[in-house]
């Protein structure tokens, strides 16, 4: 019996420890910020036209702006721009995101870092670090409610998980044929 409470309490600290909780975005100087070096199978050059083929294949032209694409360095800096929607309580509500995304790229290594730059809802002015407060019962203000707050943090989580998740997944995409 020992060993059955020792083996689920593993597997309940493994998925708590790799979890993010959604209404606590990790912050650096008020700024939504993910970051992460992961050591890849693939050489310098796999990793960078992978990356290339990741950026035209999940964003419009309209939507990403390169800043920097330097191969030699093995750095790429983009600017993304993202609607999402939400739903509050009688219709859909949407904000546009906007990132910065450096991915800078060495063999068999690469990290990422992810900020979310802008936050824009017309129906609140909140700063995101604001929403946070707020989602998280900290903060109390006449304009924005919790559950509304909520909401908005956790479309933001969200779509910056949705966006790592599917970098860190083409990145690493080998072609087998």
């Amino acid at each position: 019996m020992k060993k059955i409470v020792m083996l689920l309490s593993l597997v309940f600290l493994t998925f708590k420890g790799y979890g993010q909780d959604a209404l606590n975005p990790p912050l650096i100087d008020d700024v939504v910020t993910y970051s992460e070096t992961i050591n890849s199978d693939l050489n310098k050059d796999k990793l960078y036209g992978n990356l290339k083929a990741w950026l035209a294949s999940n964003f419009s032209s309209d939507k990403v702006a390169i800043d920097l694409d330097d191969l030699a360095n093995g750095k790429v800096i983009v600017r993304l721009g993202l609607t999402r929607s939400f739903e509050s309580l009688t219709m859909t509500r949407s904000s546009d995101l906007k990132y910065y995304l450096q991915v800078d790229i060495k063999d068999q290594k690469y990290r990422y870092i992810l900020k979310l730059t802008d936050h824009y809802h017309k129906q609140t002015s909140q700063t995101v670090p604001e929403l946070i407060e707020i989602a998280n019962g900290r903060k109390k203000t006449m304009t924005n409610t919790s559950p509304y707050a909520k909401k908005q943090v956790q479309l933001i989580s969200d779509t910056s998980n949705e966006i790592i998740q599917s970098l860190k997944e083409k990145i690493e995409f080998v072609d087998d044929f």
